[in-house]
């Protein structure tokens, strides 16, 4: 399966060997990657597949910064749900990796962008399944960075809102900018 858009800023990028995960997704200008090891093995008696898995959070450098504590096991899950005891060990393992890339990946002032990055993104933005909103929030934050024009910004709304109303929340005059934005939440 090639790279797919599963949401905003989530890339699926595949399955291999962590060394062509890496060489992929640093392809991808990633800031962070989430990998699951998974270990797959058949019971040559009862034909079952055990499967284990830990999910860990890397930076594109290799370096591990998240980790869940335990080995995830289909069988254990799929037992604990037959004897109707729901496992919370996926969730409990999936909060705990988040709760360490809380404590660690703290944010900052938006890097500085080139104008062809600032456009490549607002680009793919533009043409993916993003929110609205947000898309032009962002092109809203990348023009109060000067990072891209006024005109540049008024394509973005434009395109998103489908017509000259983008023009009009861009750059329009407050009470236009009301109207216009009235209109388009009553759409949504």
């Amino acid at each position: 399966m090639a790279n797919q858009h599963l949401a905003h800023g989530l890339i699926y990028v595949g399955t291999g060997s962590m060394s062509v995960l890496l060489k992929k997704s640093n392809g991808l200008a990633v800031d962070g990657i989430f990998v699951f090891d998974v270990k797959a093995t058949r019971n040559a008696r009862s034909g079952l597949v055990t499967n284990d898995t830990r999910m860990r959070f890397l930076l594109p450098s290799g370096k591990v910064i998240a980790t869940s504590s335990k080995t995830l096991k289909n069988t254990d899950i799929e037992r604990a749900a037959a004897q109707g005891k729901n496992s919370d060990d996926v969730k409990t393992q999936v909060e705990q990796v988040f709760a360490r890339l809380d404590q660690i990946l703290l944010l900052d002032e938006v890097p500085k962008m080139s104008d062809k990055s600032a456009l490549k993104h607002l680009h793919t933005l533009v043409h993916s399944e993003a929110p609205a909103l947000q898309t032009m929030a962002e092109a809203r934050l990348f023009h109060s960075k000067g990072i891209i024009s006024q005109q540049q910004l008024e394509t973005v709304y434009q395109i998103v809102m489908e017509g000259n109303e983008g023009g009009t929340l861009a750059s329009g005059s407050p009470e236009d900018r009301k109207l216009v934005l009235g209109l388009y939440l009553e759409k949504l």
